[in-house]
């Protein structure tokens, strides 16, 4: 990990950052809250869910796009296609990527829930999903 000061060469700059970002899509934790705006550190399970699907990625997809990856896994968990991820539609996820060992149903659940701070019936809205998996870096 790079660390970046004030008053540096932008060019050095930009070429760290790059570098950083090839290096893992996803940071470690202490990273992740360096680079990415949030108020408050990703929960654990919420994490270790974004390393499953991202470990997924780099083992099955290594060429595809971080991005595109995860509209593909979105598309495909989605199987009613309503815009919200059940516990259900995620458990199927994990079992057809076979991941199911890693997570219990209880802790999926929690995970779910967690995320879903509106505590919608319908489930997880996929928005939701997506900045778990593509968290956004801030300027």
């Amino acid at each position: 990990m790079f660390v970046l000061r004030a008053g540096g060469n932008r060019a050095a700059m930009r070429a760290a950052a790059v570098y950083d970002l090839r290096l893992s899509a996803f940071p470690s934790r202490s990273s992740r809250q360096v680079l990415f705006s949030s108020s408050s550190a990703v929960p654990d399970g919420q994490e270790k869910l974004a390393r499953i699907i991202e470990d997924y990625r780099k083992k099955n997809f290594a060429q595809t796009m971080p991005s595109r990856f995860v509209k593909q896994v979105l598309d495909a968990v989605d199987e009613d296609k309503d815009g919200f991820v059940t516990v259900e539609e995620a458990q199927t996820l994990l079992k057809n990527i076979d991941k199911a060992c890693e997570l219990s149903e209880d802790e999926l659940t929690t995970i779910m829930s967690d995320i879903n701070c509106d505590d919608d019936e319908r489930g997880v809205p996929l928005d939701k999903i997506r900045e778990l998996l593509l968290p956004r870096k801030t300027t």
